[in-house]
C-alpha cells in the first residue's frame, strides 16, 4: 500500500524490500509474507505501530510501515548531531545534502529491511533473549543485505549511523542497554535513534568480521525449534517433556 502522494518513492521502496526479501530468504530458509506500507504523513495515524511519523515499525501482524516522505523526526538528527559534533555534522552534509541542505530520506527509505528483519524473526520464532539483540539483528540483517547486494548504497547506510553514533552519552537522556530494555522505543524519538544508531555501527564491525555467515550463525543460535524444545523440557524436569506429546495423545487435552 502507498499513499498517492509518495507512489513514485514507494514503488522503489518496494523493489528494494522485495529483493531482501530474497536475499534474507535464501539466507534464512525462511520466505515469510508481509505487507508494506509507504505512508504520507496523513495516513500515518491509525496505520503505523508508532506516533512519531517517520519512525519506520513492525506491527507484529505481517505490516512493514514507513514514511513516504521527509519528517521532522529525521529532521531533528541535524540539530541532534550539530552542536556535539560538528564533524559528524560535515559528514552528513558531504553524503545527504540536496541544494545545500541535508535530506536523510536515502539513508531512511532503507529500513524497511531492517523492518523486515522483524518479519523474519517473527515468522521463524528466534526468540532473542534482549530487545537490544533483536534490534541489532535487524541491523545486520540490513547492513549483511546491502553489502552483499547493492554495495553502492553502503555510504548512504553507514554515514548516517556513523554521525549520530558519534554523539557521546553525556549528549542523551538515555545511554545504557538496560534502560533500553525498560523504555524501549517509549523513550525520545532521538534517543532511541541514536541507540539504534550504535547497534548498526556494531553490526557493520561484525558483518566486517564475519561477513554473510555472521547474519545465519546469530540466526540459528537463538531460533527454537522443537528439538530444541524438547531437549530444555528434559532439562527442567523430564516429566515437562512429556506434557505436549501427552497433550497431542489425549485429543488436545491433558490427563488430570
Amino acid at each position: 500500500m502507498a499513499s498517492a502522494d509518495v507512489i513514485a518513492r514507494a514503488r522503489e521502496i518496494a523493489e528494494r524490500t522485495a529483493r531482501a526479501r530474497e536475499f534474507l530468504g535464501s539466507t534464512l530458509d525462511v520466505e515469510p509474507e508481509l505487507a508494506l506500507l509507504v505512508l504520507a504523513p496523513g495516513d500515518w495515524e491509525g496505520r503505523a505501530s508508532h506516533p512519531v511519523y517517520g519512525m519506520p515499525n513492525y506491527d507484529g501482524g505481517g505490516n512493514l510501515v514507513v514514511a513516504g516522505a521527509p519528517s521532522d523526526f529525521w529532521r531533528g538528527f541535524v540539530g541532534f548531531v550539530a552542536e556535539p559534533q560538528p564533524d559528524a555534522l560535515r559528514l552528513l552534509l558531504q553524503t545527504y545534502a540536496v541544494d545545500g541542505e541535508i535530506d536523510l530520506s536515502p539513508f531512511f527509505d532503507l529500513l524497511a529491511v531492517h523492518e523486515l528483519g522483524h518479519r523474519f524473526h517473527h515468522v521463524g520464532v528466534v526468540r532473542f533473549p534482549r530487545l537490544w539483540l533483536m534490534e541489532f539483528f535487524c541491523n545486520l540483517g540490513l547492513h549483511t543485505y546491502i553489502a552483499e547486494k547493492e554495495p553502492d548504497a553502503l555510504p548512504l547506510l553507514e554515514a548516517f549511523p556513523a554521525a549520530v553514533a558519534s554523539v557521546s552519552a553525556e549528549h542523551v537522556q538515555h545511554s545504557d542497554l538496560a534502560t533500553f530494555e525498560q523504555l524501549y522505543d517509549r523513550m525520545p524519538p532521538q534517543n532511541y535513534g541514536w541507540y539504534q544508531c550504535r547497534l548498526h555501527v556494531a553490526a557493520k564491525h561484525v558483518y566486517d568480521a564475519g561477513g554473510r555467515d555472521a547474519l545465519r550463525r546469530l540466526w540459528d543460535r537463538f531460533r527454537l525449534v522443537e528439538d530444541d524444545l524438547a531437549s530444555a523440557l528434559r532439562e527442567v524436569e523430564p516429566q515437562l517433556a512429556r506434557l505436549p506429546i501427552d497433550w497431542a495423545a489425549t485429543g488436545n487435552a491433558t490427563r488430570v
